[in-house]
């Protein structure tokens, strides 16, 4: 009946049809919306942040151009594309982000199309593969610009707008899910999607192990790492390998980053950045806390059924960074690490998760006034490392 509305005929009953048909969609958009915009408040009031990024996002499911939802979040629409205020000032200047080409004159898209590339650092057109070359070398490196990152690398430029992309949408995300880690006040929308102000975040990433390891700074020891958040440089290093290097890095360097440091142990770093490595696309959103076989999750749950998983207790006891980074295998902590996070964050429909947050967010600031995590979680040692362990023989790799 609705789509009866829309009917061929002369062009004063198409603009009536047109005129009747935007009516009836807003009215059915408000509809659909409501219940949600009002839980999304309801959720942001009672600090549940979680929970308000998914009704925000049902309503921008319903509604994608959401006007006054975007405008709260600080986002301008240029040509079909939501830009937040960094990425503006691209735009004014004439440039739009292209999803593989990265920002590009937008009146030029013709020479684009027809293999040209301007390069914007040395403001003159090209080809990709040419500037590709001029910029392989440590001396003359990319630099990406985007809302909240800025890339430089020697990786080939395909490759570092795909890490953009792939890391504006895990920096969102991050937010949505440990918003609690970084909240100064009750009811903000840009936190919970991850707009909040502050210089881009320097992220390097080179073409190859040896041009990481070049990278890095003087005196830097990479041992057997592919990437490394190094807080004296504030900036992180990769090399293009395994994505979830990037993302388990990049991790480090948010939550370093918005605390101001890092008092926390080792375990439970390491696990923060473990449980967010293997984000998946699932209904085209980013999700984290997935841990698919190759996983490092996934394989403590695999050594456990073998029997030759790090016990509960001794990962516990890695507190110093000196006793994390000696190991001769640190394969099966950083397993069990991600577990325990994962088991804080997921289990039992997160119930553990806003005292989780508090205890990770309260480790970092060096708050936690000596309390442990079972005791943020209301619970005796005993017990938490029986609820952990049993979860664990319940898990399949």
């Amino acid at each position: 009946a609705a789509l009866a509305i829309v009917s061929p005929g002369s062009s004063a009953d198409d603009a009536k049809s047109a005129k009747a048909w935007a009516q009836l969609l807003d009215e059915r958009r408000r509809a659909l919306t409501k219940p949600s915009e009002a839980l999304a408040q309801k959720a942001l009031n009672a600090g549940v942040y979680d929970v308000a990024h998914e009704a925000m996002l049902d309503v921008l499911n319903f509604h994608p151009d959401h006007p006054t939802l975007h405008a709260n979040l600080g986002l301008t629409l240029v040509d079909g594309r939501w830009y937040g205020p960094k990425d503006m000032v691209f735009v004014k200047a004439g440039w739009c982000w292209d999803l593989k080409l990265g920002w590009v004159i937008a009146k030029d898209r013709r020479r684009y199309d027809a293999g040209e590339y301007f390069d914007l650092q040395t403001k003159a057109w090209t080809t990709l593969s040419t500037a590709d070359e001029v910029h392989g070398a440590l001396t003359n490196p990319w630099v990406v610009q985007t809302e909240h990152i800025e890339l430089h690398g020697t990786a080939k430029h395909a490759d570092l707008v795909d890490a953009a992309n792939r890391l504006e949408a895990f920096y969102a995300q991050i937010f949505a899910n440990y918003a609690r880690f970084f909240v100064k006040g009750v009811g903000d929308a840009k936190l919970v999607f991850g707009l909040l102000d502050h210089p881009r975040m320097n992220v390097n990433i080179a073409r190859d192990l040896a041009l990481y390891k070049a990278s890095l700074p003087a005196g830097t020891d990479a041992g057997w790492s592919a990437g490394m958040w190094i807080p004296s440089a504030n900036a992180s290093f990769f090399y293009v390998d395994d994505v979830s290097v990037i993302y388990h890095e990049f991790t480090h360097q948010i939550l370093h980053t918005f605390s101001g440091g890092n008092a926390a142990p080792a375990w439970l770093t390491e696990g923060a950045a473990v449980y967010t490595e293997t984000p998946t696309w699932i209904d085209g959103r980013l999700k984290l806390g997935r841990f698919p076989p190759h996983s490092h999750v996934g394989s403590h749950f695999r050594l456990w059924a073998e029997g030759k998983a790090m016990p509960t207790d001794r990962l516990l006891s890695i507190v110093d960074y000196h006793d994390w980074s000696s190991a001769t295998d640190p394969h099966p902590q950083y397993c069990a690490a991600g577990a325990m996070v994962n088991f804080c964050m997921e289990a039992d429909n997160g119930k553990r998760r806003a005292d989780f947050l508090d205890f990770l967010r309260d480790s970092y600031l060096g708050t936690d006034r000596g309390y442990a995590l079972w005791q943020y979680l209301g619970v005796d040692r005993a017990t938490f490392v029986h609820a952990f362990d049993a979860w664990c023989a319940t898990q399949k790799s």
